[in-house]
């Protein structure tokens, strides 16, 4: 299996891309979904997911650079948190690259579409380490079929369904404009033909 991770920026407090932050306490409701998470109780407050199957028309980089665009346009998604002294737990913005993209089946090593489902459950069904990362990331599977399967994991702790819901269209919204620029701009004049989303979650 052909996988790669482009990771722009493992961003912690220490790091050059995150030196100069100002972090700010929890929510009430974050506050209850930490403790929860603490004794493993992932039930109360799930992940929220977007899944999306895409035409093969929308090469890779088209869906990485609009969900790059999404998080830009969303600086919670790339929310970091960090314990100070005494426990207490603070999030600051982090930086916007920094929402890791994992990318499988690029490159010519296309996915089966079993391979595909199991790579994409493994992926959603991963907990989120809070303290190492962001909250949200980003898988982009190439498909043997001229598909391509797209899911962002949420934590809870940054997005809830209705949240998540405001999300997903807005990535439509990108994902349709940067298809009909590059169709526009390579004289393509197929209407709409990669830019239709089917709610894959």
């Amino acid at each position: 299996m052909n996988k790669q991770i482009t990771n722009f920026a493992d961003a912690r407090p220490t790091d050059a891309v995150d030196a100069v932050f100002e972090s700010f306490p929890l929510t009430i409701a974050q506050k209850r979904i930490w403790s929860l998470e603490q004794i493993g109780n992932y039930t109360v407050f799930p992940y929220q997911v977007i899944g999306l199957r895409l035409s093969a028309a929308i090469d890779i980089e088209t869906i990485a650079g609009a969900c790059r665009a999404l998080v830009a346009q969303n600086p919670s998604l790339a929310s970091r948190f960090r314990r100070l002294a005494g426990g207490r737990i603070e999030q600051y913005r982090g930086a916007s690259n920094a929402v890791p993209i994992e990318i499988l089946g690029n490159d010519g090593a296309a996915l089966s579409e079993p391979d595909a489902l199991a790579a994409r459950k493994a992926f959603r069904d991963k907990r989120s380490d809070l303290l190492e990362g962001p909250g949200a990331r980003i898988q982009i599977i190439r498909l043997a079929e001229a598909q391509l399967l797209l899911t962002i994991v949420l934590h809870p702790i940054i997005c809830d369904d209705r949240e998540k819901s405001v999300l997903a269209r807005s990535l439509a919204r990108i994902l349709d404009g940067r298809t009909r620029r590059r169709y526009a701009a390579g004289g393509n004049h197929r209407r709409n033909a990669g830019s239709r989303l089917a709610g894959d979650g």
